[in-house]
């Protein structure tokens, strides 16, 4: 069987919420804007340079349902920096 990879997951941000998830990857973990797409929908894929990809879209239509959770790998030695940087953004653990 060919091993299949996960290639990134997508999440939903409509209106102002976009810039702000793309804002709050890019400050909190330091992520990179790889490819934006603006049109009749916005999408924006970010990435973290070492193969995790994000997909933020801003898109017409039913309500796309959010994944169940995201799920990011930090060292041991890091850990408890990126937990207090992260609440301190306001994320929720």
């Amino acid at each position: 069987m060919a091993a299949i990879r996960l290639e990134h997951v997508g999440i939903p941000a409509k209106g102002d919420a976009f810039e702000q998830t793309i804002v709050f990857y890019e400050t909190v973990f330091g992520w990179k804007r790889i490819k934006e797409i603006s049109g009749n929908s916005r999408l924006c894929f970010i990435s973290d340079s070492q193969g995790g990809i994000l997909e933020i879209l801003d898109v017409d239509g039913p309500r796309i349902p959010n994944p169940a959770h995201l799920a990011f790998a930090v060292s041991l030695t890091e850990f408890d920096a990126e937990l207090e940087r992260a609440t301190a953004a306001g994320v929720a653990f």
